[in-house]
This record gives structure tokens, C-alpha cells and sequence, in this order.
């Protein structure tokens, strides 16, 4: 929750930092999706679309859904 927290105040350098550091152990594909989607859509919010592409194209490799072609797709868009 503490990441979520920092993202919600628009820290998102340190809310990446703690997803990354979650994701080191996490094994379940499901949840390793939801953390590298949130880093990806962390990378785009701060102006960094090339990594927040890789991030969710690695997300939809571990486990694909909706909102992360969505997201994908919008990244794509405003390049």
C-alpha cells in the first residue's frame, strides 16, 4: 500500500522504486503483471515512454489483459 500511496501523491520515482522491489521476489505471473504494469504506467507519467513500453510489454508477456493493451496503445499514441 505504501507504493500506491506515493503514486496517488505523484511520487512516482519512489513508487517505482518499491514495485521494483517487490517484483524481485514475486513469483505468481498474475501478480508480477500487476507490478510491472504498474511500473510501466509510472514511466509513462513521468515522461518516459520507451521504458514504460518495455514495462508493459513484459506485463502482457507475464499475464495479458485489457487494460494493459489499453495502456500500451495510448503510450504508442502519443509518441
Amino acid at each position: 500500500n505504501s507504493a500506491l500511496l506515493k503514486a496517488l501523491d505523484f511520487k512516482w520515482d519512489e513508487a517505482v522504486k518499491e514495485w521494483m522491489s517487490i517484483l524481485e521476489t514475486e513469483k505468481d505471473p498474475y501478480l508480477r503483471a500487476c507490478l510491472e504494469y504498474n511500473i510501466g504506467l509510472g514511466c509513462f507519467m513521468m515522461g518516459n515512454r520507451e521504458l514504460a513500453l518495455q514495462w508493459l510489454t513484459q506485463s502482457s508477456v507475464e499475464y495479458s489483459s485489457d487494460m494493459t493493451t489499453a495502456l500500451i496503445s495510448r503510450v504508442q499514441k502519443t509518441e
